[in-house]
């Protein structure tokens, strides 16, 4: 788990109250960072570990006014694994505040795209960026441009859905994407187009956080 500011020791004791197992563990890593290592009869799914991830960050947000992002990796079975497991729920927290800033829980199996794009090298970023959308084009775009971007994409390119999530008129999303595509020549309403974008935007972010 991971907070953009130093947390409380209430919000540790929140945490152990919320694991009375013997069995699970909290462990403060830093000012920042806290582990947690819990145990089940059984693997969870993968609805059952969001629902109850939620349930923490919502009860931290509200109870020890600590806000916290949280990662975490696919289930072990012996605690030899756990070094790895641990690794991978870093790199999760890592690729997911790369490329989803706005996310608060991050899986190492659900990070896809961003697994692969989180490996490539610098020179490789600069030079799609250069073929496809340049970093000087992408500087351009507002904040707020991005977010409708995005939101584009989370509702699987559906102007409706988006105009509606996004509270603002179908007209005015779609006035919004033809100055997106007549400033980076991509329609993202075209699925290839979009593929290009979602990629760009991605490589932008990753060059963006590491520099």
């Amino acid at each position: 788990m991971e907070s953009p500011s130093e947390y409380s020791k209430e919000a540790v004791s929140l945490l152990k109250s919320l694991l009375p197992d013997a069995k699970d563990v909290v462990l403060e890593m830093d000012s920042k960072h806290i582990a947690l290592v819990i145990n089940f009869d059984s693997a969870p799914s993968s609805e059952e570990i969001l629902q109850t991830a939620n349930s923490y960050l919502d009860m931290l947000e509200t109870e020890a006014f600590t806000r916290f992002k949280l990662s975490y990796s696919s289930a072990v079975t012996s605690f030899k694994e756990l070094p790895t497991a641990y690794q991978d729920a870093i790199t999760a927290m890592e690729i997911g505040n790369t490329f989803n800033s706005h996310g608060r829980i991050y899986c190492y199996e659900d990070l896809g795209l961003g697994r692969l794009l989180y490996n490539v090298p610098a020179s490789e970023i600069k030079a799609y960026l250069n073929k496809h959308i340049n970093i000087d084009i992408l500087s351009q775009i507002d904040e707020e441009t991005l977010s409708l971007i995005n939101a584009f994409f989370d509702n699987d390119l559906s102007l409706a859905e988006t105009a509606r999530q996004t509270f603002i008129h179908r007209n005015t999303l779609i006035y919004r994407l033809d100055k997106f595509a007549d400033l980076t020549g991509y329609d993202v309403r075209k699925f290839n187009d979009a593929i290009t974008v979602k990629i760009s935007l991605m490589l932008y972010n990753y060059i963006r956080a590491t520099n």
